[in-house]
């Protein structure tokens, strides 16, 4: 069985992290286990943490359209972060993120980042930084798929699953 310490230097986020910095990283957050089917948080909840997927998958489901349809927008396994959108804009959940098998996740305090990297923790400014390098993949893929679809001069039923694609891959 792999300590604290070993499961995050074993994260794909976190490699390049230095001994220092994963002991840093432990001070700003703890272990959580699932079980297959338990809530890590949901929709329209408040909470300010982070997480750094360890062990298992989570599907990451979104409630949208007049008729309140819960769609299921993606499955997380091991090396994936969540919540950094909630995190970044300080806004409720957009999403339900439950454990799909037995889960294992590093939950980072969110408002302990923030005070660590005002106080210039190196481990939080790398983390935020990795942070943004996700977000800048999400938004050049959808930059990406919205430029297909306008120089197709798109039909307006490809353009309404466009708009599907949009509300899926980022309400979360």
């Amino acid at each position: 069985m792999l300590s604290h310490r070993e499961h995050l230097k074993d994260h794909q986020l976190l490699r390049q992290f230095s001994e220092k910095e994963i002991e840093e990283l432990l001070q700003m957050g703890e272990m959580v286990s699932l079980r297959a089917g338990e809530t890590l948080f949901a929709e329209g909840a408040s909470d300010p943490h982070l997480y750094l997927v360890l062990e298992g998958e989570v599907e990451i489901r979104k409630t949208y359209g007049s008729n309140g349809e819960v769609h299921l927008l993606t499955v997380l396994g091991p090396g994936e972060l969540l919540g950094e959108m909630g995190w970044v804009l300080e806004r409720p959940r957009k999403v339900t993120a439950t454990a799909k098998t037995d889960l294992l996740v590093f939950k980072i305090d969110g408002a302990l980042l923030r005070e660590r990297y005002q106080q210039g923790s190196q481990a939080a400014m790398r983390l935020i930084y990795l942070m943004l390098g996700a977000l800048a993949r999400k938004l050049t893929h959808m930059n990406d798929e919205l430029l297909k679809v306008l120089e197709r001069k798109s039909p307006p039923s490809e353009l309404a699953a466009l708009r599907e694609r949009l509300i899926r891959d980022w309400s979360f």
